[in-house]
């Protein structure tokens, strides 16, 4: 996957962000301008770490990263190896049970694979999408760790939505998606509930039922919702769609922050 000139163009001119996690078997170096005259550090002296890319350069058709660590800015760096990581939407997720941990980025980083078999059924979330040698992988992340790298029909995403049902045949209702640990038998009538969640894909929809969160199968309940969810498939797409979240949430902090000074004038 190749990076185009308008997606470099408008990474730039927006200031986005996006990620190197380097992991480099062969050093390569990291240079202090375009010129290439001076070497600055190595890339062994990152690996394993997690770069921010402030900006990207064409240098002899080759593309050369901005790159900074914790703050400090390093150089310019050509990745060879090391895997691109793409904010996005934070997402709860679940993963299918059909889903194999074997694949080219999870061995390339020698993951865990016993410990993504006992979590696997936990609820996790997808924080990244991953680049790597040419294919997108979702980064999924239980509580501060990393868990593996898949793609993305290999998931199914829980959807916050607040929707009203009513429950239409006796259901037995579960404290986890997994649909494994009883909660409460719902009897069928006229009451009103309000999902949270909904997983399409598994026809499962969690709400809130005598002060605790339980799930529910859709095929006992009367319940309608249209989710719209794009998917994108290509490296542009990724990063301009990264611009465009990373744009909202500097105008939503925008507002937040007027909207302090504001109600400080106000209640003086």
């Amino acid at each position: 996957m190749e990076i185009n000139d308008f997606t470099i163009q408008k990474f730039n001119e927006h200031e986005g962000i996006i990620n190197i996690l380097v992991v480099e078997p062969e050093n390569q170096n990291i240079y202090s301008d375009i010129d290439k005259g001076f070497i600055t550090a190595r890339s062994q002296d990152y690996n394993f770490k997690i770069l921010t890319v402030r900006e990207i350069l064409k240098i002899d058709k080759e593309l050369y990263y901005k790159a900074e660590y914790k703050g400090k800015k390093i150089g310019l760096f050509k990745p060879v190896k090391s895997i691109f990581l793409i904010p996005k939407m934070n997402r709860q997720i679940k993963i299918k049970q059909s889903t194999e941990f074997e694949n080219a980025l999870n061995e390339y980083l020698l993951l865990e694979k016993e410990h993504f078999e006992s979590n696997k059924s936990n609820v996790a979330f997808s924080k990244f999408y991953a680049i790597f040698e040419g294919k997108i992988y979702e980064t999924i992340v239980l509580i501060d760790e990393i868990l593996c790298f898949l793609r993305s029909d290999e998931i199914n995403n829980l959807h916050k939505i607040a929707k009203h049902f009513t429950v239409e045949t006796d259901a037995m209702t579960f404290y986890n998606s997994e649909m494994t640990k009883k909660s409460n038998l719902i009897k069928a009538g006229e009451k009103i509930y309000s999902s949270k969640y909904i997983i399409p894909n598994e026809k499962k929809v969690k709400f809130r039922y005598n002060n605790k969160d339980i799930w529910i199968s859709e095929e006992h309940i009367n319940i309608n919702y249209t989710i719209s969810y794009y998917q994108p498939n290509d490296i542009n797409d990724l990063i301009i769609d990264a611009i465009l979240n990373q744009y909202n949430e500097k105008l939503e902090n925008y507002h937040i922050y007027y909207n302090k000074l504001l109600n400080r004038e106000l209640n003086k």
